[in-house]
């Protein structure tokens, strides 16, 4: 019962400092002050420990310490040097909406008992979150040299977290980064190469192609009726709509080798044949590293600078609005802070690619070519114009990419012909 007793006054504790924390904040802005808390508290929590999350949370909230009762301090850190501190941060991290309700509650003593009651604590020692997997046919390394970033679809506020998932038996998000965007990183590599040695001019603003095969090439397709043309369409599968004709299709992969392998969306989808599994970190949690997967992770606080100088300010702008409504808010100065969870330096991914069997030599060249022009580029991940994402890449039975640029130096009167009918070039 003392020990019961012990657990809530840990978790009371650190409701009473987030309590503190948003009572020390100036409350401005159009937003609910407490939805934004709660983005700052699912930022804060990232962090691997109790007392490092609490620490962080104060900082993004940006509170004054000359409003915070220290006696309050004092028991949030004793209740994060506890044995509780790591299950008060596992629930406070998967639920930080809930907790900012708690932490809002002024008469939460019963409130926060029932929690307890009803938290089942986790188990530290589980097994493998993913049980080791057979060799890939081609293994990829990845260590990270400058801090990594790859946004996921969960928000808070204007900040930017790392992709993670829970696999089953896990309690702890695990990062990892996606195969699709290594696989959208060699297709932008492989299209720019491929228009290149066929002769034509490689340009994002301005392309050699029409906007549908532009899309093809470097994005994998488009959907929508009359996305592509007719002279296409007839090509791949005659006048019936939707259907493929195995001739044309034969044709399409046979010229296209890269598109082949990575598929593509034409009149229909065209299936890859390489497959790209996903990078997963060197970690506790998957028994293949020392630390856990929320040490792994940092955050970079970036800026982009407008280097218009002709911008007002915001107070500027203000002013001028007073006395001329005909203002153009435009004018104001664009620079913007972004904040991104990364994964830190040193950080090791591990992946692989394995291929089709019905993968040509062809095609498994230009997979050759994609990851050598990857591992050429050195960079992962977004914000690389940011300062960040520099890796070492590593691969073992990398494929002889020779056949591929045989077959492009070879067939490429015949591939710009094929464009030509098609309608492609501009």
């Amino acid at each position: 019962m003392e020990k019961m007793g012990t657990k809530v006054q840990d978790w009371e504790a650190t409701f009473d400092f987030i309590e503190s924390a948003l009572k020390s904040v100036k409350k401005t802005g159009k937003r609910n002050f407490y939805d934004y808390a709660a983005d700052r508290l699912r930022v804060a929590t990232t962090a691997s420990t109790l007392q490092q999350a609490l620490n962080r949370f104060f900082e993004c909230l940006g509170g004054s310490l000359a409003f915070v009762d220290l006696k309050t301090v004092k028991s949030a850190m004793k209740a994060a040097a506890s044995e509780n501190a790591p299950n008060i941060l596992d629930w406070i991290r998967e639920l930080p909406q809930i907790a900012m309700a708690v932490a809002k509650t002024t008469d939460r003593k019963d409130l926060v008992s029932d929690i307890v009651k009803g938290y089942k604590e986790q188990t530290k020692e589980k097994s493998p979150a993913l049980p080791k997997r057979k060799e890939f046919d081609i293994p990829i390394k990845a260590t990270v040299m400058q801090s990594l970033s790859h946004g996921s679809d969960e928000r808070a506020g204007n900040v930017t977290l790392f992709r993670k998932f829970s696999p089953l038996g896990c309690d702890v998000k695990i990062p990892f980064y996606s195969g699709n965007a290594i696989g959208g990183i060699m297709r932008d590599l492989l299209a720019d190469h491929f228009t290149e040695s066929i002769g034509l001019q490689k340009s994002k603003s301005s392309p050699p192609y029409r906007i549908w095969f532009f899309h093809l090439l470097y994005s994998g397709g488009i959907l929508g009726e009359g996305a592509i043309s007719k002279e296409f369409e007839k090509k791949l599968g005659g006048s019936a709509a939707g259907a493929l004709k195995s001739s044309g299709v034969n044709e399409f992969r046979n010229l296209f080798p890269f598109m082949s392998l990575l598929g593509c969306v034409g009149k229909t989808p065209l299936e890859g044949r390489a497959y790209i599994n996903n990078l997963y970190p060197q970690c506790k949690e998957l028994s293949t590293g020392t630390f856990s997967a929320p040490e792994l992770m940092c955050w970079e606080f970036l800026t982009k600078r407008d280097d218009f100088e002709g911008r007002s300010s915001a107070s500027e702008i203000k002013k001028k609005k007073e006395s001329d409504n005909d203002v153009d808010e435009s004018e104001s100065n664009k620079s913007m802070i972004v904040n991104t969870e990364c994964l830190r330096a040193n950080v090791v991914l591990e992946g692989g690619v394995d291929i089709s069997r019905h993968t040509t030599e062809i095609e498994t060249g230009a997979l050759g070519q994609g990851l050598k022009m990857l591992q050429e580029l050195g960079y992962l991940g977004a914000g690389k114009r940011r300062g960040v994402g520099n890796c070492i890449i590593q691969y073992s039975n990398i494929p002889d990419e020779k056949p591929y640029l045989s077959f492009l130096e070879k067939e490429k009167d015949n591939i710009l012909l094929y464009l030509k009918d098609i309608g492609a070039l501009i």
